[in-house]
């Protein structure tokens, strides 16, 4: 998929630049009935807060686990992000990763729980929002 995507920060003084476009590129192949690879690319070539070019590479895997009547999916990912002026973005330069499951409850409702951190330290990031962290969610399609 091909994509993009305005971040607006009304209220903000235009003097700060926060607004900003970022374009992204994601690609996914299903390998066999279980295992599937994703890997996505976003850029920005003005970046939050006059940060400049700003790029971000991704790679996924997900596992379904083939038990019957169990709609159980592993997945993992690893991002890597990268900016121009790090001192204007406010962090250096960093590696994310996840690694969580998801399971369908009906053919149309899942429940998932992730774990998410980065190799930020709290004294680069300036607090602790770059700390790792557990994240839940209930998903409903219809």
């Amino acid at each position: 998929s091909i994509g993009f995507i305005y971040y607006s920060y009304p209220g903000a003084s235009g003097s700060l630049n926060y607004d900003f476009i970022e374009g992204n590129l994601a690609l996914g192949y299903q390998i066999n009935d279980i295992f599937s690879v994703g890997f996505g690319y976003n850029a920005s070539p003005d970046n939050f807060g006059d940060s400049g070019a700003a790029h971000y590479f991704s790679g996924s895997l997900s596992y379904a686990v083939s038990t019957p009547g169990v709609g159980l999916i592993l997945d993992a990912s690893v991002g890597r992000q990268l900016i121009e002026d790090n001192a204007a973005f406010g962090t250096p330069d960093y590696w994310d990763w996840r690694i969580g499951a998801s399971l369908a409850l009906t053919p149309n409702i899942s429940i998932s729980a992730f774990y998410t951190d980065t190799d930020i330290s709290t004294a680069d990031c300036g607090s602790e929002n770059c700390d790792a962290r557990g994240q839940v969610s209930l998903t409903a399609s219809f």
